[in-house]
């Protein structure tokens, strides 16, 4: 199983594999995996974790922001 690779623009991010894309504020994904609320990022495709600022996941798919 192949997970999406975490790129970071200069503002807005996406993943790699389209599911995901957004700028400001709560969001959900085109695909519906993705929640994101208050800094907070829960999927339903992987146990990925969004705190503080950071962008990491338990299954180490994500590169740490630049």
């Amino acid at each position: 199983m192949v997970g999406c690779l975490y790129t970071a623009a200069d503002g807005p991010y996406s993943y790699a594999d389209g599911l995901c894309t957004y700028a400001v504020g709560p969001y959900t994904s085109a695909a519906g995996l993705c929640t994101y609320a208050d800094g907070l990022c829960t999927s339903a495709a992987g146990p990925y974790t969004y705190a503080d600022g950071l962008r990491t996941s338990a299954a180490g798919l994500y590169a740490p922001a630049a």
